[in-house]
């Protein structure tokens, strides 16, 4: 036994020094969010640009994955609001993947520096457990360290990638460090071209209606668990304290899945539930594939949302 607890030690000793090195040595946000540069279309470089660098606020922002950036058409929703004499600044900051333990990490950026007044979260069907690929890379010092270790094992992984990051941008391995920012833009929605074929949509359609079949589903059941339910509690509870508008967009896949995320009632319990209608999900020219609309898609579905924003704004 007592060789056990030696062999332990020595195996958690050089994590927990690396987790001390972790909170006493500031890596600039630029070079967290820059050494992402290969993933996502370097959208890494866009996000960081957008929250730190570019001086136009953020009034409404939208967090997601790349259903959220195929499908908000950022610019075009705030021309509308404008229009309708609503004068705010809105942006897509979503970023391929899900995992809501990095959307924690933009939201906390964000509320940092532009402090804005309404965020929409994408949900879709269900809440993986997962962490997203790039939280190990983009979290800062403390939210690697106290991350939930008994939910999920990847977090020791993350611990041990973040400080693998950290000593790699430190060395100025790859010339982390004099990299530049290849994005400045103020919207960040991104058109999918082309249109899927009909048939295929709807073949893709019902073998995953099959999941969540009542009797034979086995995701009928799936609600948010473990990992993923640690982090959204703190999304709910960091837009509670700093009084923002939390609502949840719903951005399933085409077709007869869920007509309601399994989690509604929790979204609606903690903020808005806003449904993408009917008349754009089953419409298979509003699509590039199951999972992502196209240019066409998008345009349907954002003057839906700006129609949702505006009411929303008069409302309060």
């Amino acid at each position: 036994m007592k060789a056990f607890i030696q062999h332990t030690f020595l195996f958690l000793l050089p994590l927990f020094i690396g987790a001390v090195i972790l909170c006493v040595v500031p890596i600039d946000r630029k070079d967290a969010y820059l050494y992402v540069e290969n993933t996502c279309f370097n959208r890494g470089s866009y996000v960081y640009d957008r929250i730190f660098r570019n001086e136009t606020p953020i009034d409404i922002a939208c967090l997601g994955t790349s259903h959220t950036m195929n499908a908000v058409m950022d610019s075009a929703i705030e021309a509308d609001l404008h229009t309708a004499g609503v004068d705010v600044h809105f942006c897509n900051l979503a970023y391929c993947w899900e995992g809501l333990d990095a959307q924690y990490v933009f939201l906390q950026d964000l509320i940092q520096n532009k402090q804005p007044d309404i965020v929409l979260l994408e949900v879709r069907e269900h809440e993986h457990n997962l962490s997203h690929e790039i939280f190990p890379y983009i979290a800062n010092a403390h939210d690697l360290v106290v991350q939930p270790y008994l939910t999920k094992w990847e977090c020791i992984p993350n611990l041990y990638t973040g400080m693998l990051t950290r000593w790699s941008i430190i060395r100025n391995d790859n010339n982390v460090r004099h990299r530049d920012i290849s994005f400045s833009a103020e919207h960040g929605f991104v058109p999918n071209p082309g249109q899927a074929d009909s048939m295929m949509l709807d073949d893709q359609d019902k073998l995953l209606y099959k999941n969540y079949t009542p009797l034979t589903g086995r995701l009928v059941n799936y609600q948010m668990h473990a990992y993923s339910l640690y982090y959204y509690e703190k999304i709910v509870a960091l837009c509670a304290e700093h009084h923002i508008d939390l609502i949840f967009v719903y951005v399933p896949a085409y077709g007869h899945l869920p007509v309601e995320p399994l989690d509604a009632e929790r979204y609606r319990r903690d903020g808005d539930l806003w449904l993408m209608p009917d008349s754009i999900r089953f419409e298979t020219n509003y699509w590039v594939n199951h999972s992502h609309m196209n240019v066409d898609g998008a345009s349907a579905f954002s003057s839906w949302l700006s129609g949702q924003l505006f009411m929303h704004e008069k409302k309060n």
